[in-house]
């Protein structure tokens, strides 16, 4: 869902640094289970600048959004099991190719290209 985001809103969040400041960021690297993306919590008091994380993204309305939390510490051999099922799931032998498919599949998908 990452490419129907705004591009005003990739933007501010690349050029303002958010993942440093954004409270889900945080609340995925301490969880597993999916959240709401503006329930992830944070103290406005203490921190502001989290607080304007979540300002900006209702002012382009991207505030309302489910986070899925992807956990970093899993074994080489896990990550090579899954990108095996992957490749198999998208008829691809490689990254380079099930990247290429997702990409096409992606655009068919897309209606605002």
């Amino acid at each position: 869902m990452a490419w129907r985001v705004p591009p005003e809103w990739r933007e501010l969040y690349s050029r303002e640094n958010y993942c440093q400041k954004d409270p889900a960021f945080r609340h995925a690297r301490r969880t597993v289970l999916p959240f709401d993306w503006a329930s992830a919590p944070y103290n406005p008091e203490t921190e502001p600048q989290m607080g304007e994380v979540i300002e900006r993204a209702r002012d382009l309305n991207v505030h309302k959004s489910i986070s899925v939390p992807i956990p970093l510490n899993v074994s080489q051999r896990t990550v090579e099991w899954h990108l095996r099922k992957v490749y198999k799931k998208l008829g691809a032998t490689n990254r380079v190719q099930a990247l290429a498919l997702l990409g096409d599949t992606r655009s068919m998908l897309d209606p605002l290209g």
